[in-house]
């Protein structure tokens, strides 16, 4: 089966993690491009093309799909021009900052006849693989509710900023937004969220509206419930942890553990590894996402995670800031 040739979009962490995922081997793709204002040694390294600017990456003939890892404003204004340049599209996590532009972007990639799928990893995951096909079996009968923390250290200060990468109710709870509705299979109905600045008092001078700390409850449309959580001030591991909870039994996902070596020293007591970094957590599920999003091009077949599910939990997340600034409740608007 022919290879697809991929370029990448955005030459910060995330595209480099992309850009080494696929050099070192994805069945079925091949990396051709990468652009942005700092990769031209990284291209260099790599053996693959380089363009300063975005657009022109869009449009070369060399690439048939694209991975676009920017900064979340540019998100949605990227991924309509790679649609119209008929680019199959992989769109990191979150689609966009308004249900509008979101809007737009579906409607050009459907309009254009190409693929669009959202950076929600943890799908592919297989512990939560697992646990989604034992929900699916009834395994824990009916799903109840479930439960999920997302805590780090502090992100760069962009990601915590509303207007450019929404903070922790849109940038960090946007998997756990996809996560409830994938795995109790039901729509988000209902937002309520808390939060806070409990440590880093600092940032006060330079995010507005900034919090490090937040809690948001949610309804989904059958009654089943979500309790998240999602904090920056976790200096001590990365911690991302899921509980689902159904009428026959529960099931727990993530450990704080890098490894599964525990060490006992002489008065130092237990040691063990932390995981400190998501690349590292979620390794695998970013390669199987990758493999899937290249076979379904292949196949031409619907990617698992769509641009409607993107913007499912950008609605959730936008309306748990609106919940976080009016102190109240409020009905997820689709």
């Amino acid at each position: 089966m022919k290879k697809i040739d991929i370029g990448i979009v955005g030459a910060g962490r995330m595209g480099r993690f992309y850009a080494e995922l696929l050099a070192n081997g994805i069945p079925g793709a091949e990396l051709k491009a990468i652009s942005g204002s700092s990769g031209a040694a990284f291209a260099k390294n790599l053996h693959i093309e380089y363009y300063p600017d975005h657009v022109d990456l869009l449009r070369s003939a060399i690439v048939k799909a694209v991975i676009i890892c920017t900064r979340t404003p540019s998100h949605a204004g990227l991924a309509i021009a790679a649609a119209r340049e008929g680019k199959h599209i992989f769109l990191e996590k979150p689609i966009a900052l308004t249900i509008e532009d979101a809007d737009r972007v579906i409607e050009e990639a459907l309009n254009h006849g190409v693929f669009l799928t959202i950076g929600f990893m943890r799908r592919f995951d297989p512990s939560y693989r697992y646990v989604k096909e034992q929900i699916d079996c009834k395994i824990f009968g009916t799903p109840i509710g479930i439960r999920g923390v997302h805590r780090s250290t502090l992100p760069p200060d962009w990601v915590l900023k509303i207007n450019e990468g929404g903070g922790l109710a849109l940038d960090y709870l946007v998997h756990e937004y996809d996560l409830a509705r994938w795995l109790l299979g039901d729509e988000i109905q209902t937002v309520y969220a808390v939060g806070g600045v409990l440590a880093n008092h600092e940032k006060n001078n330079t995010i507005p509206d900034f919090i490090d700390q937040l809690a948001v409850l949610m309804q989904m449309e059958n009654g089943a419930t979500a309790a998240l959580e999602a904090c920056c001030a976790a200096e001590y591991a990365y911690d991302v942890r899921t509980e689902v909870l159904g009428s026959k039994g529960m099931a727990t996902v993530g450990e704080l553990k890098e490894n599964h070596a525990t060490t006992f020293l002489v008065n130092q007591g237990e040691l063990q590894a932390l995981n400190h970094s998501f690349l590292n957590r979620f390794e695998e599920a970013f390669r199987c996402q990758m493999e899937h999003f290249i076979a379904c091009i292949q196949q031409d077949r619907q990617p698992l995670v769509t641009g409607f599910d993107g913007r499912a939990a950008l609605c959730a997340g936008l309306a748990a800031l609106t919940s976080l600034r009016e102190g109240k409740p409020v009905k997820v608007v689709r």
